[in-house]
């Protein structure tokens, strides 16, 4: 009786110990080089809060455990998972260590900011996001702040069988900036059973867009005139175009 009185007693000190690091507040810092905030409220063991990266927005729901903050990011509005996280306090914010769709880990350091002011992805995310040498366009169109920031996708060749088999991948980095500008680089890698071979980043294509309905338009450099590119949505964080062709290109962020 006395043991399991024992234990209870621990289990207690343990929640009261918990509740008592508290990680609410306003955290800054950069993920994959983009600026990201994070703002907590803390109830008890319980957290929740917002995830602002590039301007997108995801929900915080988490618990302190052994004095660490585990727990998800979901996709705002969603109990859809974008990704779990672990968080530990350190002398000047939080380390964050990400596990994205259960795949891509990502570790960082966000500093306490308490002062600081929501980036919605307008106001700051221009500086943040590093927009390239374009003349932004003077005009009044939409543009969807989800579309905002880093993304990648690849394309992979195969051929061959056995000690023959060689693979190309070909990767596209796509940035939309808030200024209504976008870059794409292009790099490619290719190998085989004894060899292999790897290419830098290149300029692809670049120029202005904006959004509408749903559908993405784009000006490259030199067009006088926008043309329709592809109806676009997001599934699980990704941007997902829908060509003419009924075929679909995903995208991921980066």
């Amino acid at each position: 009786m006395r043991s399991g009185l024992f234990f209870l007693l621990l289990f207690i000190t343990s929640l009261d110990s918990d509740a008592q690091i508290n990680y609410s507040g306003i955290y800054t810092g950069k993920i994959n080089g983009d600026f990201t905030q994070i703002e907590m409220q803390q109830s008890g063991t319980g957290v929740t809060g917002k995830y602002i990266e590039t301007g997108s927005t995801y929900d915080i729901k988490a618990k302190v455990v052994s004095g660490n903050l585990i727990g998800e990011l979901l996709i705002s509005g969603t109990a859809v998972p974008l990704a779990t996280f672990e968080a530990a306090k350190n002398s000047s914010g939080i380390h964050l260590e990400l596990l994205l769709l259960g795949v891509t880990r990502v570790s960082a350091d966000f500093m306490s900011s308490t002062d600081a002011q929501v980036n919605t992805g307008s106001a700051s995310a221009p500086k943040a996001l590093d927009s390239p040498a374009l003349k932004p366009p003077q005009d009044k169109f939409e543009r969807d702040p989800a579309v905002l920031g880093h993304w990648l996708k690849e394309e992979v060749i195969n051929s061959g069988f056995g000690d023959q088999a060689a693979s190309l991948v070909t990767a596209y980095f796509l940035s939309f900036y808030p200024d209504g500008t976008f870059v794409q680089e292009i790099a490619t890698s290719s190998g085989g059973s004894n060899w292999s071979m790897a290419d830098t980043k290149k300029p692809d294509i670049a120029g202005h867009w904006y959004t509408k309905d749903q559908i993405m338009y784009v000006r490259p450099t030199g067009q006088k005139e926008y043309a329709r590119l592809n109806r676009y949505l997001f599934h699980e964080g990704a941007l997902v175009f829908k060509t003419e062709a009924g075929k679909y290109l995903i995208w991921n962020r980066r």
